[in-house]
């Protein structure tokens, strides 16, 4: 703490007594960010005005929320690049594999970035992330740290199950007994025995604008599949070997259980074609009995959270009990490459990286995630500081994040030093994943490193060749299965298939990534 203090006092004088540079000094850097759609206008954002002030630099600030793939195309086919893309998913390691002579080596400019070294001598991890295959450093990661191990919470209404006189599920025959009575007896008590949706999901749209699992893949994990639903991609390892969802067994039982919950309506009939937006909204209304989601309030709203308690892992029977894990993201999570990029063009690289090296820094990198100093951080006078409520009351703290910073999409360091009280959603978010608990601990080393794998340019480029295909096939069997059935009858048509399209040699490329990762 002596030593927190001690860093923040430094960092405190710096910036009341001089910057980087004098304003006759300061020179203009273009600055491209791609953020959420809630994100309020960057210029906005008190923080990354203090940034630029302390660097010495002015910004000229482009900001991209929607349309990003169709703007990056343009921008890496001419090689016109502003001076740094900023904002995780937004430039993807492969794009830097591809257009890598677009991209600044910063290796040469870590002397103007100290707090950068600082992580990277902290959580090596880091830099292991960020050295490309040739040694090169052509962006910079994020390290959040206070994420939890699943991205995942299922979450049912308790009070419906008090109204009908229900038991919590454990297992899928109890799961699906429930949903029933939830569509067919009026759970919510208004008099209307059909305005009651059992079952709602992120799929379909939802699902591929966040590059993600159907959320309802996490119930794989009851049969010991250690999945992450962070990723559309489906890759897991058990005991060290790298499997597919999509190809398991687990899948196969898994979608018999969806196709019958469809056959009895008990799944929203939109959940293949709504946004993201709408299936936040319907869960809002208080009319979903059982759904996934990061925490309650953020997928319920303050309204109908009390109401909803999560679920432990659903068994497909009884003797899975001691198999069954939950679905695992820690990595995903809390690290993230490349954050920030920086055109290889750039004309005033220096001042460039000392602009990024202040996301590394613990006075800026907290307010990168949580939004600026004073309305949303209080700096209290031992020299912790604790995340303030929304000002607006209307607002969940996630809402209020997501409106107010960058957030998880940051380029950031979250120093394991820095004494933070989070907001009310995170540390609830320890209390709603208890259930979870000894499921998440038999994961053990089969968590899906994720954001830690590397391929070289010509691997990569196959594996991605593979995988449109593999995706394709996946997504619209999962699609057919579910509102159509003949799971058993079209299983070995679908295994060949997707064999025939290059599965086992996308798999063998994962897995060789895995073993070099593992090695380390």
């Amino acid at each position: 703490m002596k030593r927190y203090l001690a860093f923040l006092l430094a960092v405190a004088m710096m910036l009341g007594v001089c910057t980087f540079a004098s304003a006759e000094e300061k020179v203009t850097l273009s600055a491209l960010f791609y953020t959420n759609s809630l994100t309020k206008d960057v210029k906005e954002l008190k923080f990354i005005s203090d940034m630029a002030e302390a660097a010495g630099v002015n910004l000229e600030i482009e900001q991209v929320t929607s349309g990003w793939t169709e703007i990056k195309s343009t921008l890496l086919a001419s090689g016109d690049l502003p001076d740094l893309i900023i904002g995780g998913t937004g430039i993807l390691t492969s794009d830097i594999a591809q257009f890598q002579y677009l991209f600044q080596d910063l290796n040469e400019l870590m002397e103007y970035a100290p707090n950068v070294a600082r992580m990277f001598e902290e959580h090596p991890e880091t830099k292991a992330l960020s050295t490309s295959l040739d040694g090169g450093v052509y962006g910079l990661p994020k390290y959040q740290r206070y994420w939890p191990k699943s991205y995942l919470r299922q979450m049912i209404n308790v009070q419906w199950l008090e109204n009908l006189g229900l038991e919590k599920p454990t297992t899928l025959d109890e799961l699906y007994n429930v949903l029933l009575a939830f569509k067919e007896q009026d759970a919510n008590g208004n008099g209307d025995p059909n305005d009651e949706i059992p079952l709602e999901f992120a799929a379909g749209i939802a699902a591929k604008n966040l590059a993600q699992l159907p959320w309802i893949m996490a119930m794989t994990s009851g049969w010991g599949i250690p999945v992450t639903c962070i990723t559309d991609e489906g890759w897991y390892l058990k005991d060290g070997v790298v499997g597919n969802v999509y190809m398991s067994e687990a899948y196969k039982e898994l979608m018999v259980f969806i196709s019958k919950c469809w056959s009895a309506g008990l799944i929203n009939s939109e959940v293949f074609t709504q946004e993201y937006a709408s299936s936040s909204a319907l869960c809002r209304t208080g009319n979903v009995g059982f759904t996934f989601g990061w925490d309650i309030t953020d997928r319920m709203g303050n309204d109908w959270a009390v109401q909803y308690e999560t679920l432990s892992t659903i068994l497909p029977s009884a003797e899975y009990a001691d198999k069954a894990v939950w679905e695992y993201s820690y990595y995903n999570l809390n690290y993230g490459f490349p954050q920030v990029t920086m055109s290889a063009a750039c004309k005033n690289k220096e001042a460039a990286m000392r602009f990024v090296d202040l996301f590394y820094d613990p006075y800026y990198a907290i307010q990168c995630l949580f939004g600026s100093y004073g309305e949303c951080i209080q700096q209290n006078e031992d020299g912790t500081l604790t995340v303030l409520p929304p000002a607006d009351p209307t607002l969940d703290p996630g809402t209020w994040k997501w409106t107010n910073a960058l957030a998880d999409i940051s380029p950031m360091y979250i120093s394991d030093e820095l004494q933070v009280t989070l907001p009310s959603d995170m540390q609830l978010i320890d209390s709603l994943s208890a259930c979870f608990e000894e499921q998440i601990a038999r994961v053990g080393n089969d968590g899906w490193p994720g954001v830690f794998l590397s391929y070289e340019d010509e691997v990569n480029a196959e594996l991605s060749y593979f995988m449109t295909d593999l995706k394709n096939i996946w997504e619209i069997q999962f699609a057919e299965w579910t509102t159509n059935g003949g799971v058993a009858e079209g299983w070995d048509a679908y295994i060949n298939s997707a064999n025939n399209a290059g599965f086992e040699e996308a798999r063998q490329i994962v897995q060789t990534a895995v073993d070099a990762y593992l090695g380390k």
